[in-house]
């Protein structure tokens, strides 16, 4: 599939302050599974990861990524 389109779409609708918070955590549930899985893109992945976290601190879904994006989106960083 077109991964780095479906990452653009994701992304804007991920950060568009307009659209409602639940629509913004699909796109990012969506997104760090398109991040990490179709592009190994870690460093993206914590950011994004970091966002989601921020606009919803009790979404369910966000809380099996951060040990993995721990792990690697630091060691990507580096």
């Amino acid at each position: 599939g077109d991964h780095a389109g479906a990452r653009a779409v994701l992304m804007a609708v991920a950060r568009d302050a307009n659209a409602p918070d639940a629509v913004r955590a699909d796109a990012y549930d969506l997104l760090m599974k398109i991040l990490v899985r179709d592009l190994d893109d870690w460093s993206t992945a914590a950011t994004v990861h970091r966002e989601w976290v921020l606009l919803r601190p009790g979404d369910a879904r966000a809380h099996p990524w951060a040990p993995m994006v721990a792990s690697r989106g630091g060691a990507a960083r580096k």
